[in-house]
């Protein structure tokens, strides 16, 4: 599990998601269910087969932690906190909750929506801004803090901005983005012909898809959205998060918290 943490600490990548902090009877259970179950045998291979090639790459990016003052922090805030979790440093963890909470209480608001969506006018930043904490919260949770029902002063959550996003992935709702967006380097991008980032263009729903895997760790029922925008409907784990969670939640269940 390490080399999977460092894989996503070098490369930026989501591999190590989740697996951070497992502990040694939710890394029995895991290999119990690699072995027992072809599907999440699959999907561990692909996951080890994505960390060795990061490891290899001699290009690879090397994160840093820099949280102070930046309001869209929210990956180094993650990395801070999952690091404090899995070497038991409580000065990490405590700065990492104190961050989670203020960017909370400054970045969502009590609709769900959140200022990166006002200011942009574009869900992909409402997506970047819980996606990471999402992560964190997970890490979290399994050591006993429980961060995802944080409830800030003004009524924002992170239930609430995961619901959000639902009525634009489920195929309800559509969204043009990028349209009304007050950010100057937006328009750059556009300029420039990013595809990503022309204005007008429509939110893909599998923009989402990793913010409803972290978020169906705690409330399973977000699990068949996860299949939907997978394309993998009906599927017991429809990705490799799908089946740490379940490893997770089973440990967390055992242990009667």
């Amino acid at each position: 599990m390490l080399v999977l943490l460092a894989a996503w600490l070098t490369c930026g990548r989501h591999v190590s998601v989740g697996a951070v902090c497992l502990t040694e009877d939710q890394r029995t259970r895991l290999a119990a269910l690699v072995r027992s179950d072809p599907e999440a045998g699959r999907l561990f291979d692909k996951v080890r087969r994505d960390a060795d090639a990061c490891l290899d790459d001699p290009a690879r990016p090397i994160a840093t932690i820099r949280t102070a003052g930046r309001l869209n922090a929210e990956p180094e805030k993650a990395i801070v906190g999952l690091i404090g979790f899995l070497v038991n440093d409580p000065s990490l963890v405590s700065q990492a909750v104190g961050e989670f909470k203020k960017q909370i209480a400054s970045n969502l608001r009590p609709d769900g929506s959140s200022l990166d969506f006002h200011d942009r006018d574009a869900l992909h930043y409402h997506c970047y801004d819980i996606e990471p904490l999402l992560t964190l919260a997970i890490a979290a949770r399994q050591n006993g803090v429980d961060l995802y029902s944080y409830v800030a002063s003004n009524g924002a959550s992170f239930s609430n901005s995961v619901r959000f996003l639902v009525p634009y992935c489920n195929g309800t709702a559509r969204h043009a983005e990028w349209v009304n967006s007050k950010v100057k380097f937006d328009r750059i991008r556009a300029e420039a012909g990013e595809q990503k980032f022309k204005v007008g263009s429509a939110f893909e729903p599998r923009t989402a898809l990793r913010v409803f895997e972290l978020a169906s760790f705690f409330e399973h029922g977000y699990k068949p959205l996860v299949a939907q925008l997978a394309g993998k409907s009906g599927s017991r784990y429809p990705t490799w998060q799908s089946l740490l969670n379940e490893v997770c939640r089973h440990s967390l269940r055992s242990a009667g918290l």
